[in-house]
């Protein structure tokens, strides 16, 4: 069994996204399988991220498994009584990333372009919209609400503005980017192959390779 996703709950139960399906362990108990999701899901577990309000958001190949976790403060009106299964079709490609912003909308990376899920719908952003590659790699967001995207051409952030992409012009380096994160301090990661790691310093990435076994890939 291969874990690819992991994510600690409110309730000190940790669930585990796998080669296998998606696996709960609650303090004290056995691990157990969770079942509640179609055939048509398609292993493995891609992503799984937590909404502020509560709700676990589990990505799969072909769509997204909203649950109500204990402790999520969602209403039953707002559709989380039961786990809810949101499937994407063909033509939007395989989920390759997730985010849920603070305003509660998914954002969801595929092999064709950008969705944006906001409970009702999707959205579709592509190169017209000024996108300007369609396979996302990673995802993630800042405070001031800005996404952040990593494909192979680079990091694309989508702020009110509008898209604008960073590439090794801006710094960054000639590796794909595979994780995007945020500090505490608010300042953004990105980090690509052969452990390079950049910081965003407010106009530019500033690459940095730390010192690694020199075994590692």
């Amino acid at each position: 069994m291969r874990v690819g996703a992991l994510l600690a709950a409110a309730d000190a139960s940790m669930w585990v996204g796998t080669n296998n399906g998606l696996v709960r362990v609650s303090a004290g108990d056995r691990p157990e399988l969770y079942r509640t999701v179609p055939q048509t899901a398609r292993l493995p577990v891609r992503e799984i991220v937590r909404g502020t309000d509560g709700q676990i958001w589990v990505a799969y190949d072909r769509g997204l498994l909203r649950i109500c976790a204990a402790g999520s403060r969602a209403a039953p009106a707002a559709g989380c009584a039961q786990p809810q299964w949101i499937p994407l079709e063909d033509r939007q490609g395989g989920v390759s990333a997730l985010v849920v912003s603070a305003d509660g909308t998914a954002w969801i990376g595929t092999g064709q372009g950008l969705l944006q899920f906001d409970g009702r719908g999707f959205r579709r952003y592509e190169s017209p919209h000024g996108l300007t590659e369609r396979l996302i790699s990673a995802l993630g967001e800042d405070r001031d609400g800005n996404l952040w995207l990593a494909s192979l051409s680079g990091i694309t952030r989508l702020s009110q503005r509008g898209f604008l992409t960073y590439d090794e012009h801006d710094g960054l380096p000639a590796h794909r980017v595979r994780a995007l994160y945020e500090d505490a301090s608010g300042q953004v990661f990105a980090v690509g192959g052969r452990w390079i790691v950049s910081r965003f310093d407010g106009s530019r990435f500033v690459s940095a390779r730390p010192r690694v076994p020199p075994d590692l890939p």
